[in-house]
Parts: structure tokens; sequence; C-alpha cells
């Protein structure tokens, strides 16, 4: 079984790493790529923060990885001081139409931390996607929180129907339930990385959700 296992691994590293060369804008000589249990770790230096965030996502599109373990380190090429990337934070969270006023940025050591309420969660992933491609960005924190509104009682079945209508899922394989906090809880199975991720988009595009527990094992 363990020498399945490595087998399993071994293949996997190579398919992440031929992933990694195919993305035109990351530069995979200076990745390195550790799998266990489909475990993905990505090692090494790139030369920005948002180039760190495409190498993960490349990672998690191979079919049979579970999750990604990110230890890149960014080296950045430029001298920037934080009053310069917190000058250029604010700049890109004004300009992105989706980020709400009440969204605060703090820079210490050219990381980024964002802080607030938003009523969405496509607002608080809008405000982490407006900074993290910002010159000099170390790393990206995101505690905004979200504003709490009444669920509507009917929102499992919104969701399932979301579920239901997407061609990534398969809406019988996965079970939800719901507090009147505006919990989902989601249990069941998923095929790969990207239909648990499109599960986890769909329940936070319902309105009242507050949070979102993954409980979902692996069938593949």
């Amino acid at each position: 079984m363990a020498n399945l296992q490595t087998t399993t691994d071994s293949k996997l590293k190579e398919l992440v790493i031929d992933e990694l060369r195919w993305v035109p804008d990351v530069d995979s000589t200076e990745i390195g790529v550790a799998v266990t249990g489909g475990i993905v770790t990505l090692l090494g230096q790139v030369g920005s923060y948002s180039e760190k965030v495409r190498a993960a996502k490349a990672a998690m599109r191979v079919h049979g990885v579970r999750a990604v373990a990110q230890e890149i380190t960014v080296r950045s090429p430029w001298m920037i001081t934080d009053a310069e990337v917190a000058a250029a934070a604010e700049t890109a969270l004004e300009a992105s139409i989706n980020v709400p006023e009440t969204v605060r940025v703090v820079v210490d050591n050219r990381v980024i931390t964002l802080s607030g309420e938003t009523g969405w969660q496509f607002q608080r992933m809008a405000a982490e996607h407006a900074v993290e491609h910002l010159r000099g960005v170390q790393r990206v924190r995101n505690t905004i929180t979200l504003t709490a509104v009444p669920a509507p009682v009917d929102m499992a079945d919104r969701i399932h129907a979301a579920f239901v209508r997407s061609a990534e899922l398969d809406s019988k394989a996965i079970n939800l339930s719901t507090t009147e906090g505006g919990t989902v809880t989601m249990r069941g199975f998923v095929r790969s990385a990207s239909e648990r991720r499109a599960a986890t988009h769909a329940c936070w595009a319902s309105p009242g959700v507050t949070a979102v527990h993954d409980e979902l094992v692996d069938n593949f």
C-alpha cells in the first residue's frame, strides 16, 4: 500500500510541475514541489505575492490534489516602503467597484492587513484581489468580517438549487445543513479540488451566509 501511495504522489508531483511550467505568468524555475498523500507543498521563491497566489491556484487545478501548503517566499526586487504600499493599496481599493468604503488597510513590513466589514463574501475577496498584485507586497491578511443579516429560511434549498444548476457539481453527493446565524455545513463527497471550490463558492453566493464549514470527503 505504501508503494502504491508513493507512485501516486510521484505522478502527482510530475503533473503539478507540468502545470506550473504551463502557466505563463508563473516562473516555475525556483519553485519546488513535494507531495505526500495528495497534499502538495510548494517551496522556493517567486518575484511577487500575486505570483505566489497564481502558483497555488495552478497546483489546485491538477486532478488528484487534495490541498496545497504554501511555503513559497516572496523575493521582492523593489525597494519600497510601507507607506508607499499603503498608499497604493488605498488607491486600488478605492478603484474597485466591489469594495465598500468600510474596508480598512494597515501595512507592516509590506504585509497588508485588511479589516472592516462587508455585506458579501465576494466583496471580501474583491478587496483581497485588489491589493494582492501590488508591487512589493509580501503577504495579504484578510480579516474583514461579514455584516450579520437575517438568513432566509429556505437558504439550504437555494444553495442546493445552485448546486443542481452547476455543471461542476454532483448535487446528489453533497448534503447541506444551515443555522439561523447563517452558518452552512457541507457534508458528502467531492470528485476534485475544483468541485470543492465550486461548492464553497455557491454557498457564499447566498444572502445571509456568514460562515461555510467544509466537512466534505475527497472521492478521488
